[in-house]
C-alpha cells in the first residue's frame, strides 16, 4: 500500500533534505509535479507543503517557485497569455470566450490574443501577417533605392547609374551627373 505525500514527510521529518530536495528540482526548472524523493515513490510534492517549507528559510526559493507555478499556468492555459509589450510589462491577459480577440492590457497595449500582434480587426491574423511581409519587403526595396539611385533633377524618379562614365540620363530625357 503506498502512503500519501504528506504521511511519509510526517513520518520522516527530515525538514532539510526535502527542503534541499525542492530547491534542486525548483533550480532545474520544475515547479509543478514535484515527485517525492523517497526511492520508487511517485507521489506528487504538495503545492502548499512546498510553498511552507520554502517560504521559512528560504523565501527568495518560494518566490521563485511561485513565479514557475504562474509561467506554468500560462503556458498551459490557451486562454492566458503574456503581454507582448516591449519592455515586457509582466501583465498577464486572460479571455473568458473567444481567444479570436483583440484586448487591451492595463499597460494601454492593445494587440491580437491569437497572433500577439498589434491589433488588426477586420484582417485576420494570416491577412495581417502577409500585410507585414508586404511593407518588410517594400522598406527593403526602398532602402535599396535609396542607397543605389539618384534622384532626377527634372522629374525627381529614381535613376540608377550602370556603368560607364558618371553621366546619367533619366527616362524622361534629362542628364545629369
Amino acid at each position: 500500500m503506498q502512503t500519501s505525500f504528506m504521511s511519509v514527510f510526517c513520518i520522516c521529518l527530515h525538514f532539510t533534505g526535502w527542503i534541499e530536495h525542492f530547491i534542486v528540482k525548483i533550480n532545474e526548472g520544475q515547479s509543478k509535479r514535484i515527485r517525492c524523493m523517497q526511492h520508487k515513490c511517485n507521489s506528487i510534492c504538495d503545492e502548499a507543503v512546498v510553498r511552507t517549507l520554502l517560504s521559512r528559510k528560504h523565501p527568495d526559493m518560494a518566490e521563485k517557485y511561485e513565479r514557475f507555478l504562474l509561467e506554468s499556468y500560462i503556458e498551459d492555459n490557451k486562454r492566458v497569455k503574456w503581454c507582448p509589450s516591449t519592455p515586457h510589462c509582466g501583465n498577464a491577459i486572460r479571455v473568458e470566450d473567444d481567444e479570436l480577440c483583440e484586448v487591451e492590457c492595463s499597460c494601454g497595449l492593445q494587440f491580437c490574443f491569437r497572433c500577439l500582434s498589434e491589433a488588426h480587426s477586420p484582417c485576420s491574423c494570416l491577412m495581417w501577417e502577409l500585410w507585414a511581409k508586404k511593407c518588410r519587403d517594400e522598406s527593403e526595396t526602398v532602402n535599396w533605392i535609396t542607397v543605389h539611385t539618384k534622384p532626377c533633377p527634372k522629374c525627381h524618379k529614381p535613376v540608377e547609374k550602370n556603368g560607364g562614365c558618371n553621366l546619367v540620363s533619366c527616362i524622361c530625357g534629362q542628364a545629369f551627373w
